[in-house]
């Protein structure tokens, strides 16, 4: 990992779309990890109203996970134990821990994420490669 000299400003709409046809929605990459020297990715994740799927349980042996809940409400599994996040929720996930999460439906669901380190942004550019037009974030 490198520094970072430039400051980075991305606006509302900003950032790179990446379709996610599994689920309806789209994640907006707000800082790539070269962008932050690999030292992290920022990403802000949205979909329909009433989708209640989402990753099953997994965990992340290379990185930390952090989730800020923008709207909507969360259900999130770690180690066993069972979190309702409202809006304005943080959770931080260390590397290593099994975890899930899930929005509730009651409304269009908007999570910002953290990676660090970096570097996720190649798996779901991968996940995605050749799916089809982007979309957008409600």
């Amino acid at each position: 990992m490198s520094s970072i000299a430039t400051p980075i400003v991305v606006g509302p709409e900003e950032g790179r779309l990446i379709p996610r046809p599994d689920t309806g929605g789209a994640l907006r990459i707000k800082l790539e990890s070269p962008q932050a020297g690999g030292a992290l990715t920022v990403y802000e994740s949205s979909g329909p109203a009433g989708h209640t799927t989402g990753p099953g349980i997994h965990s992340h042996p290379g990185f930390d996970e952090m989730f800020y809940v923008v709207r909507g409400r969360y259900e999130f599994a770690i180690g066993g134990v069972t979190h309702i996040a409202g809006e304005g929720t943080f959770v931080y996930v260390p590397r290593g821990v099994f975890h899930s999460f899930r929005s509730m439906g009651e409304m269009q669901p908007r999570l910002l994420t953290i990676c660090t380190p970096g570097g996720i942004e190649e798996l779901f550019d991968q996940a995605v490669r050749g799916s089809g037009a982007p979309a957008s974030i409600p």
